[in-house]
């Protein structure tokens, strides 16, 4: 069977798959609720990668020992609008859903609020925090870091950073908020691995190989070095990155970081999300002058707003699901199903 067949799949059986895929593998209840409905989230945008294809690499890693999926996160409020939050070693999604009311609660009265989190693992899809603020009328930023480290900085061909993404969300008038979520480096490490599974080339200028050398080949760019998108420009946003997830979270450095995907041991690595009530500044039609703003991006100039396509996916995406058929089958023997 080819490994790009698909299937659908109803949303509710697929969520109890990857509920039942992670308990299996030592997650519990509710822990693996939280994660498997992000999930199914990031597969109704259409992301294979971070939808079934990241249920997978979160049973593996819990199999492995690189995630816990039974301790409870430890949350400090050391300031009436900061949240500080240990993962104790756990998944980010648990850790963030618990606080996520008393996080919208506060930026409403405060007017901004800090949640962040270290001694995590790999967060996913980091336009999922991102957008569930603005779905509540806030403004969101959103930075995390992982390990191993894989991207070169400023004037070296020696990896320092993960692919640091940084994640905007900001509400907008009776549709879809504004999300912007984009890695640091030129590309995201599972497209690489899409790539490397499908016998695909990648562009020459997203990695080099082991011997500082351009690459179009995902294998060894995996072996390699990812490059920042815009050169030195890309690699000061890796590092501001790493400043707000790892430097103001105490988190570890991705290059201290052991890796998310293969070990026994967590990665320990950082979330920085930062709530705004912007109608405080903006006043209460900023939705509307937003909305209205991105209208004419599109209308008039043919611009592209991020975000869009995916919300679009997922209102497509209601009912059931459409899936890789490779990706249902390891989940399916992962949950022990029939």
């Amino acid at each position: 069977m080819s490994k790009n067949t698909r299937a659908d799949i109803d949303i509710q059986v697929a969520n109890e798959l990857v509920r039942r895929a992670l308990m299996s593998c030592g997650a519990n209840g509710d822990i693996a609720q939280s994660v498997a409905a992000s999930c199914i989230d990031a597969q109704r945008e259409g992301s294979d990668g971070g939808g079934l294809g990241g249920a997978i690499d979160y049973c593996n890693a819990l199999c492995a020992g690189r995630v816990q999926g039974s301790l409870p996160h430890r949350s400090e409020r050391p300031a009436l609008a900061l949240f500080a939050v240990d993962a104790a070693e756990g998944f980010t999604h648990p850790a963030f859903d618990a606080e996520f009311e008393a996080l919208c609660d506060t930026t409403r009265e405060v007017g901004v609020a800090v949640f962040g989190l270290r001694n995590g693992y790999a967060s996913g899809s980091l336009g999922y925090y991102v957008r569930r603020l603005a779905e509540r009328g806030l403004v969101a930023l959103a930075a995390t870091n992982a390990g191993p480290a894989l991207v070169a900085a400023s004037g070296s061909k020696e990896p320092v950073f993960c692919t640091n993404p940084i994640a905007l969300g900001v509400p907008r008038d009776n549709t879809y908020p504004l999300v912007i979520d984009q890695s640091s480096s030129q590309t995201a490490m599972a497209n690489l691995r899409i790539a490397a599974d499908n016998g695909h080339d990648i562009p020459d200028n997203w990695a080099l190989d082991s011997n500082g050398q351009p690459t179009t080949d995902p294998a060894a760019a995996l072996n390699g070095v990812l490059l920042a998108f815009g050169g030195a420009r890309g690699a000061n946003v890796a590092l501001l990155v790493e400043m707000l997830a790892a430097g103001a979270t105490a988190a570890n450095w991705s290059l201290e970081a052991p890796s998310y995907i293969e070990g026994e041991q967590s990665p320990g690595t950082g979330l920085l999300v930062i709530a705004i009530h912007a109608t405080l500044l903006a006043g209460p039609q900023m939705a509307r002058r937003i909305d209205d703003y991105l209208n004419q991006l599109r209308e008039r100039y043919g611009a592209y707003i991020p975000g869009e396509r995916r919300a679009a996916n997922r209102d497509r995406q209601t009912d059931s699901l459409s899936v890789n058929t490779a990706m249902l089958n390891a989940l399916r023997n992962l949950a022990g199903a029939d």
